[in-house]
């Protein structure tokens, strides 16, 4: 059985990247610095996935895998002596972390004359996470180091979604986790040295940058615009099921999704067909509609200042709707509803502060402010 180290022991890493990695024929090791959520791992050898379903939920026990105290290093670096591949799931901070310590693995193969290039897989959230990480291996390891040689990176798209844990769910069972049953993992195939893992639930692309993409301007658009046009409509709503269930905002919501799929059927025609693009748009809607997963308004929605950038789900729609001579018109209708969005009392304060300007400002300057400065 082959050996994968996964670094980040959250709800993505051991409720998707695991299981499917433990498909793909990996023995999983499981790294991370909450000491407390090891030994527990240790101790019990187990933990359940439940899956939320509308239909009703599913558990799947995940048996098979070890545990590592990212603070012992004798076993960290035993564990990545033996590795045949590595995965981040730690964000941005961690996975600037997890480049360092490869670093220093890169090194030992290389003194110990091994002929054994590494794969790194980058299950995160962030923009040319490739490009960041070669950044840190080059500042460690020196421009002469043959890292392009010795080490894939590859990116990836995590469709995944994962409701929060309520403390009521971790007193109850601290290892337990909760998912949809949606379990695609979208690996960059061309970021590859050696054979990259096979399983049903992988799937292999090139260019890794269009499904990024999908992500972001019809995944996340869709998501966030959910919260943003129901809090502006039914400012009673808490749940992002029950803004779909008012058919004008399903149909608005739908409208935007397809007119960011046009967009990308243009922008990466040798990839996507439109019709395939509206098939994606209808499953991702039925997911939003899965009462079972607990997407709260406010969760889905908060944080604008990060969703409102210019390259983010909606400002980035936006201009690729625009690039492509389609009517654009909705994602303006977005992005107010989104700067009204922090009017809510449970807003955090960064979202009542962008709202106050907008009070101040209106729409244009605000989204000159947020999105499009410079132009």
């Amino acid at each position: 059985m082959k050996n994968a180290v996964l670094f980040g022991g959250g709800s993505i890493g051991r409720s998707f990247i695991t299981p499917v990695l433990q498909k793909a024929g990996f023995r999983v090791s499981i790294v991370d610095l909450n000491s407390s959520l090891i030994k527990q791992l240790n101790r019990k050898k187990q933990y359940d996935i439940v899956i939320r379903k509308s239909g009703g939920d599913g558990v799947i026990t995940i048996t098979d895998f070890s545990a590592i105290d990212a603070a012992d290093e004798t076993a960290l670096f035993s564990a990545l002596k033996d590795a045949d591949l590595l995965i981040s799931s730690v964000g941005m901070r961690g996975m600037i972390s997890v480049c360092r310590v490869l670093a220093k693995e890169l090194m030992r193969r290389e003194e110990r004359g091994a002929d054994a290039p590494m794969d790194l897989i980058l299950a995160e959230n962030i923009p040319a996470a490739a490009a960041i990480c070669t950044g840190i291996f080059r500042e460690e390891l020196g421009e002469d180091f043959p890292l392009n040689s010795h080490l894939g990176l590859i990116e990836t798209s995590i469709g995944k979604m994962v409701p929060l844990l309520t403390e009521k769910d971790r007193r109850e069972d601290p290892l337990r986790l909760f998912a949809e049953e949606y379990n695609t993992l979208i690996l960059d195939r061309e970021g590859f040295i050696n054979p990259p893992p096979v399983s049903a639930d992988i799937q292999l692309v090139s260019p890794i940058q269009a499904y990024i993409d999908r992500k972001l301007f019809i995944h996340n658009m869709g998501h966030s615009a959910a919260a943003y046009l129901g809090r502006k409509k039914y400012p009673e709503i808490t749940m992002i099921w029950e803004v779909l269930e008012h058919q004008s905002i399903f149909n608005q919501l739908r409208s935007a999704m397809m007119t960011s799929a046009h967009a990308l059927s243009r922008e990466y025609p040798s990839v996507f067909t439109i019709q395939d693009l509206e098939k994606h748009v209808d499953d991702l809607l039925f997911r939003f509609q899965n009462r079972s997963l607990g997407d709260t308004v406010e969760r889905v929605g908060r944080d604008l200042k990060r969703k409102l950038s210019a390259k983010d789900r909606i400002a980035g729609s936006l201009r690729l709707a625009e690039k492509h001579k389609l009517d654009a018109s909705v994602f303006y209708e977005i992005f107010e509803a989104a700067l009204i969005f922090g009017k809510a009392p449970a807003a955090m304060d960064e979202d009542r502060e962008i709202f106050r300007n907008y009070e101040m400002k209106g729409l244009k300057d605000m989204m000159d402010q947020l999105s499009f400065s410079g132009e």
